[in-house]
């Protein structure tokens, strides 16, 4: 086989997304495109001011999270595999190696971690990202130090991840194989099989101009979406080959269409349903409690199964509408939501109600 030296980085990009097709069950081919210049873009983390997480997600197990996982383990820079990571060796191991974090379970080791998920959300920005906290001296005396949290970090995981997680993340959604779809197996020298490929994605990167490239911002998609893709445009652009037209086309799969047909997040769908509920009144406020109790009681929703099927309670209520600026207001009967604040709020955060 030619060396990769001898091939035009377009066709080394090439290889790479063709071999993680040849192993993945994807929702759409142009997900492998992204996979691999999202592993391109490891290499130079220096250049970046945001660089997205590459979030994995499956809807069962058994989809090929763990696989990804290793395809991508072989093709970035400086991986480090991990199954539960604390948020104290997080930032530690970063100070240490700025590896690219390969985190597996993420649906048991970050979706109750308050701490690490906070670590996580502060890495997307380079400026931000660093986390500060006091050390014990050799006289025993404390002093602050500062981490930093910049690295690159695939997480794979079961179900959807908390919504400031994904906003920062190029999110990849798996299919479960069917019977009559085959895929080639890893073989268990896959990592070391590619060490030559890892040598001339360093070199290439270290060698050629990122800072001096031009591309088209995408028309469609949020701010954020189009920050989190600059350095996969970036390499795209300096790759040539059609490489530009394949990340635009990854980009409308995963920012555009795919965005459109997810499910919506909890806080819209929150507010969507006391919309609803105030559309059949007309009064200038509305209980705490009564609010509470109707959305529970509508049919076609889950509040009722929130809390171990207790339902949703006034304090849950209470903090995601004070995470919009929506307070209670105390009369001498009960906590009340005012309706015109309600409804500022639907103006601001939801699309027209054409069914009123």
């Amino acid at each position: 086989m030619s060396s990769y030296q001898d091939m035009p980085f377009s066709v080394v990009l090439t290889k790479m997304a063709d071999d993680i097709r040849s192993h993945m069950i994807l929702e759409h081919s142009s997900h492998a495109d992204a996979a691999a210049l999202w592993a391109v873009a490891t290499y130079r983390m220096d250049l970046w001011s945001i660089f997205p997480k590459f979030l994995i997600s499956s809807p069962e197990k058994e989809c090929g999270k763990t696989t990804f996982l290793e395809l991508l383990e072989a093709i970035v820079l400086e991986p480090v595999m991990a199954a539960n990571v604390t948020a104290s060796s997080f930032f530690r191991l970063i100070e240490e190696m700025q590896p690219t974090f390969l985190i597996d379970e993420a649906d048991l080791s970050i979706k109750n971690n308050n701490q690490l998920l906070s670590l996580l959300n502060a890495s997307h920005r380079k400026r931000g990202a660093f986390k500060i906290n006091s050390e014990v001296t050799a006289k025993g005396n404390w002093t602050p130090k500062q981490w930093s949290l910049w690295t690159p970090q695939v997480i794979a995981g079961i179900g959807q991840q908390e919504d400031t997680l994904m906003s920062r993340s190029i999110c990849i959604n798996l299919r479960r194989k069917m019977h009559n779809e085959t895929v080639a197996s890893v073989a268990l020298d896959y990592y070391e099989s590619l060490e030559e490929l890892r040598n001339h994605l360093e070199n290439w990167t270290s060698q050629i101009n990122l800072t001096d490239h031009t591309w088209e911002v995408p028309s469609q998609g949020s701010d954020r979406s189009k920050d989190n893709w600059k350095p996969l445009f970036v390499v795209a652009a300096k790759a040539g080959g059609g490489w530009i037209d394949k990340a635009h086309a990854a980009y409308e799969q995963l920012e555009v269409k795919s965005k459109a047909s997810k499910s919506i997040s909890i806080g819209t769908e929150l507010l969507i349903d006391i919309r609803r509920i105030l559309s059949r009144k007309n009064a200038a406020q509305i209980k705490a409690s009564e609010l509470k109790n109707e959305l529970i009681l509508l049919e076609d929703c889950e509040w009722n199964s929130f809390n171990s099927f207790k339902g949703i309670t006034q304090k849950w209520l209470s903090n995601k509408l004070k995470g919009y600026g929506v307070e209670t207001e105390k009369t001498r009967d009960a906590n009340v939501y005012r309706t015109n604040e309600l409804e500022e709020l639907f103006k601001r955060y939801l699309p027209p109600d054409t069914d009123s």
